[in-house]
């Protein structure tokens, strides 16, 4: 578990005040385990102030995966 490696990076840019567009990578690495690998493309669209839509479309190896998902932030 000390040698576990975990790495992460996520590019987007801001379009219009609601769209950005977005790439991901992410990578887990862990000592006599196979690494884990991804690659995400997608979409934020912004339509009020606090409300995400995400579409976004991932890779790891041969499994693709689509998500759709709707976000809400509630500060205080």
């Amino acid at each position: 578990a000390d040698r576990d490696l975990a790495i992460g990076a996520e590019l987007g840019f801001r379009v219009t005040p609601w769209l950005i567009p977005f790439a991901r990578f992410d990578m887990v690495t862990c000592p006599n385990r196979t690494d884990y690998h991804e690659t995400t493309a997608g979409l934020n669209v912004i339509p009020l102030k606090n409300m995400t839509l995400k579409a976004q479309y991932s890779q790891d190896g041969g499994n693709v995966r689509m998500d759709l998902s709707v976000n809400y932030t509630v500060e205080f």
